[in-house]
């Protein structure tokens, strides 16, 4: 996981997630975002670069540290 201090300082955040076709094929990933904690967004399994999902405008306002975290 990144986490990110926001200290309140920020309304909004948005982020759209995909994988890198490479030469490894890997198994499907779930990309989630939680602020302080709580979980925020959740994608569905990406399964490649084609799969591309968004989060939408999630707020953060008031959140003081902004956590992101793959798993698969």
């Amino acid at each position: 996981s990144v986490s990110y201090r926001l200290d309140g300082q920020y309304r909004a955040f948005q982020t759209r997630v995909s994988l890198n076709d490479g030469p490894l094929s890997c198994s499907p990933m779930t990309f989630t975002v939680y602020g302080d904690g709580k979980l925020l967004w959740s994608s569905q399994p990406v399964r490649s670069q084609a799969d591309t999902q968004s989060s939408g405008q999630l707020s953060v306002q008031g959140i003081g540290k902004l956590t992101l975290e793959i798993s698969g």
